[in-house]
């Protein structure tokens, strides 16, 4: 009867052990990593050139990028770890003997560890539930790396920008300074004219040195977004090679209704869908807890190898669960993580609706500063310097006078410039907040 009732429940151990979630989070794995890592390898790399879609570059980071790669591993390990918890201890081997004047008698037996039935599926589910957090937060990653190469696009195209004008505008101060060297030879020129001009043209080169300059730690970010490593390619610094950045001109986005925003925001963001995980990995942890009341197993059979009949002899044994106080504290530290699980959920989802509310409202006040400059300030300019060019050439008013209304109308683009630039900078933040899509796709509610 004994040995009846130990194959039943080593046999009811293997089955528990052999059902569970592995196979599902195996599944989902082999889905992205046949994409990502292909026979455990990076893919193919676009060829990036300066005429190549930005598209391409932020392929080649998303699947160069050591940081998603990290994160992409920390899920592949965990994804591993559900089979090890849901599987049987490892089967123990005895042996004993029994010596007098010789051996007596050599037992020889074989012993295995059942868990209380539920305690492996539940196991296997807590890391189950882990394995899908570190995928949300694997892609979470890979719109991180998205933002942070659109980041440094459009803030190589503002120092582009602004190194363009500035050349502009000193190219203005110099013919200023010319034509007032040119009045002190007729008798009409001004020192002071001639010293202020001079002293604006030292701080505007100073200032294109320095945007000029700071070229450097943009491409370093540029690099850094890429995943390339300094020494990349292959026996290279730094500084001896930077990979390309994308001649296309970006286009503006217009940003959906908040209301929409925070809709997808609270369904589909990545990282809310993380702590989504956690709570219900909480909560089976709470269930967990409970099966500490019900008794392990552990069963065998054992015979004597000295005698010429074995004699086969079954054994079960059992834990037993009498501390009661220390499985109450256990359930209770699960329950308190399970609300310290949710509290975490509901604090930032109320601070993800903050920052979307302030992220909206900064693209909103971008909008309507680049609409203003477009649409009046720069005409209103236009206008005032085309009135003052008719009257420059026919020599009612002086140099001076042009060349302010000139530089004022260059400043409006260059402030124009800045404000597009930091306006798309917002939506592709609002965009990494918002985003409603999983690996590889796009939002329905933006225009890429």
């Amino acid at each position: 009867m004994i040995y009846k009732i130990s194959v039943f429940i080593v046999l009811s151990g293997v089955l528990l052990g052999c059902a569970g979630p592995a196979s599902i989070g195996r599944e989902s794995l082999t889905a992205v990593e046949s994409k990502y890592r292909p026979s455990d390898k990076k893919p193919v790399l676009p060829t990036l050139k300066s005429d190549s879609p930005l598209s391409d570059f932020i392929t080649y980071a998303i699947m160069n990028n050591p940081e998603a790669e990290a994160a992409f591993y920390d899920w592949k390990k965990t994804v591993e770890e559900i089979m090890i918890a849901q599987s049987l201890p490892d089967p123990k081997l005895t042996l004993s003997s029994e010596i007098m004047s010789s051996v007596e008698k050599f037992l020889v037996g074989f012993m295995q560890d059942i868990p209380a039935a539920g305690k492996l599926a539940l196991e296997a589910e807590v890391f189950s539930l882990e394995a899908q957090k570190k995928r949300y937060l694997f892609e979470h990653q890979l719109l991180e790396t998205i933002f942070n190469v659109k980041q440094a696009y459009y803030e190589y195209y503002l120092l582009q920008e602004k190194i363009r004008l500035a050349k502009e505008i000193i190219s203005l101060i110099e013919t200023q300074e010319k034509s007032i060297r040119a009045n002190f030879e007729t008798g009409s020129g001004m020192t002071e004219e001639l010293v202020m001009v001079q002293s604006e043209q030292a701080m505007l080169h100073n200032e294109l040195v320095n945007l000029e300059d700071s070229l450097k730690p943009l491409m370093a970010r540029w690099r850094k977004a890429l995943g390339v490593a300094p020494n990349e390619p292959e026996g290279t610094a730094s500084s001896e090679f930077q990979p390309p950045m994308p001649n296309e001109a970006f286009t503006e986005h217009i940003l959906p209704p908040e209301t929409d925003l925070l809709n997808e925001l609270l369904k589909h963001n990545l990282h809310l869908k993380a702590l989504s995980a956690e709570v219900r990995q909480a909560q089976v942890m709470v269930e967990r807890s409970y099966k500490e009341r019900n008794p392990d197993w552990s069963v065998g059979v054992g015979t004597d190898a000295k005698k010429d009949k074995l004699n086969w002899m079954p054994e079960v044994s059992m834990t037993l669960p009498i501390w009661r106080q220390k499985i109450a504290a256990q359930i209770a530290s699960a329950q308190a993580n399970e609300k310290q699980a949710k509290a975490m959920l509901s604090a930032d989802q109320i601070n993800l609706a903050v920052v979307l509310a302030e992220k909206s409202f900064a693209w909103r006040e971008l909008q309507r500063q680049s609409r203003l400059i477009r649409e009046k300030l720069m005409p209103l300019a236009e206008a005032k310097l085309n009135s003052i060019d008719a009257s420059f050439k026919t020599g009612r008013i002086r140099f001076t006078d042009w060349f302010n209304a000139r530089r004022e109308l260059l400043e409006l683009k260059t402030q124009l410039a800045v404000v597009n630039a930091q306006r798309e900078i917002v939506f592709a933040d609002i965009s990494l907040i918002a985003l409603c899509t999983s690996v590889g796709e796009t939002s329905k509610l933006f225009n890429k």
